[in-house]
């Protein structure tokens, strides 16, 4: 029986940054990965949510402009018939969704910006845009108990 060979794998050294290398080099130091685009991504997401709580509590107090959004909601949605105006709502999210986005992507995409205060003010907009689609919120402003 032949004794098993040792198979020898080169591998490369591993560098950290700022730390000597083999050879006396040091690792180039990481770069900052900019975060504009994610920001972006959230933030108009959050935009979309507000448009549409706005939108919902506006139905809540008008019946014209209820009707005006359904409108726009049958004008190209199939089946609009069977959800009223929630498909002009949701015409409306889609609507600020995308163009808020196309607007902010382009302005943030190379920033690096604070995470943080991207996170606050998405999840304050989603907080807020929740609080519109409550129904005891519309009969707390607009004094009605049924619609």
């Amino acid at each position: 029986m032949k004794p098993a060979e040792a198979s020898v794998v080169e591998t490369s050294p591993v560098t950290v940054p700022g730390v000597p290398g083999p050879v006396g080099q040091t690792a180039a130091e990481p770069q900052s990965i900019p975060n504009g685009a994610a920001i972006a991504a959230y933030l108009a997401a959050m935009i979309g949510m507000l448009a549409m709580g706005i939108v919902v509590f506006a139905c809540e107090a008008s019946k014209a402009f209820s009707e005006k959004i359904y409108a726009l909601g049958k004008g190209w949605m199939p089946g609009a018939d069977g959800i009223g105006p929630y498909s002009g709502k949701e015409t409306i999210l889609l609507l600020a969704w995308l163009g808020s986005w196309a607007i902010l992507h382009p302005l943030l995409r190379r920033k690096h910006l604070d995470g943080y205060l991207g996170l606050t003010l998405f999840l304050a907009g989603v907080g807020i845009a929740t609080t519109l689609v409550w129904p005891p919120v519309w009969h707390f402003f607009l004094d009605h108990s049924s619609k």
